[in-house]
């Protein structure tokens, strides 16, 4: 599977932001990991959600938000999953 760049996913974020509104830009890159939450999926999972909002099969807001806080994971410092 090809990773996304940081620039692809900023780019991305841009997109989502035109077409839903919001926010746009990124206040740092280090939030999540300052904040001690990890993502816990896999790579296909990310990538088969990311397609559908592309596709527009998932446009709420509501929905994206539920998608990510569902598989949030709180760690330690040591990255240890809590």
């Amino acid at each position: 599977m090809k990773q996304l760049s940081a620039e692809h996913l900023i780019r991305l974020h841009e997109f989502v932001i035109n077409e839903t509104g919001g926010h746009s830009g990124v206040r740092t890159r280090k939030d999540l990991e300052r904040n001690r939450y990890k993502l816990k999926t896999t790579d296909k999972d990310i990538e088969g959600f990311t397609f559908k909002i592309a596709k527009g099969e998932v446009t709420e807001l509501d929905e994206i938000e539920y998608w990510i806080f569902s598989r949030l994971k709180k760690v330690s410092k040591s990255g240890e999953e809590i």
